[in-house]
């Protein structure tokens, strides 16, 4: 063999060599980007699969808001219709303890010879039955107050009670309890 020969040999040999080794690189940086791109598309759908339990929590919690609205609008109507009945009673009370006031003023006067005046136990019947009357008409309205706020109250701790479980979930889903 000539020289010429030798070297082209050794000269092909080291260029398959680089070629091997270059092509080994590449097959490597090949795998990576693979992987990088795999491991984008991954966290991609884990974002997308993310924002989908997000809508459905809040299309959930929309749901429950409307249902926990319905409810309290269902008590609320309970509750008017109650505090109807009640001041349907109490007017009816209220008439009748009238009709009792006008008769207690019809009553005959006395044997003092006063005139007009009513006896001593008719006085103070009116005087209670008077005091009686605007006591109640107070208690009546501040009780149809309270009930009403104590309903809206109730509603209010139900709706909150219910957003912070849901939260809860939400949270611990993301950190992955």
């Amino acid at each position: 063999m000539t020289w010429w020969k030798i070297a082209a040999a050794v000269g092909l040999s080291l260029l398959y060599t680089f070629l091997v080794h270059s092509c080994g690189q590449e097959s490597g940086r090949l795998e990576g980007s693979l992987a990088y791109s795999q491991l984008e598309s991954d966290l991609a759908k884990a974002k997308n699969q993310a924002s989908a339990e997000k809508q459905e929590l809040e299309r959930q919690l929309a749901a429950q808001t409307d249902r926990n609205k319905n409810a309290h609008s269902e008590a609320m109507d309970s509750l008017q219709r109650d505090v109807d009945v009640a001041h349907a009673e109490s007017d009816s009370l209220r008439g009748q303890l009238e009709a009792l006031r006008s008769r207690l003023r019809q009553q005959q006067p006395s044997d003092t010879g006063a005139g007009f005046q009513l006896a001593p136990g008719v006085k103070a019947a009116m005087v209670l039955s008077e005091l009686y009357a605007s006591c109640s008409a107070e208690r009546s309205e501040l009780a149809g107050k309270y009930d009403k706020s104590h309903a809206r109250g109730l509603a209010v701790e139900r709706e909150y009670d219910y957003v912070r479980q849901r939260l809860m979930q939400s949270q611990n889903k993301e950190t992955g309890q």
